[in-house]
């Protein structure tokens, strides 16, 4: 599995690497995960101040979940 990790508004850290990392490892159980682009936001003056947006590109047929 290929991890990109890309951070708007933060510091990059190991640790949020590693735990992204973690997450993905568990979702690979139900779906195969060829690459994963994650990406970590931190918002001023918004509620809630932090977003996390993920896309999972698996094999075979799309589909499309929220």
């Amino acid at each position: 599995m290929n991890i990109i990790v890309h951070y708007c508004g933060l510091t990059k850290r190991a640790i949020w690497d590693q735990l992204v990392e973690a997450k993905l490892r568990k979702l690979q159980n139900l779906a195969a995960i060829a690459t994963a682009r994650v990406t970590l936001e931190w918002r001023h003056g918004v509620k809630p101040a932090f977003r996390v947006l993920t896309q999972l590109e698996v094999p075979g047929p799309d589909f499309h979940a929220e």
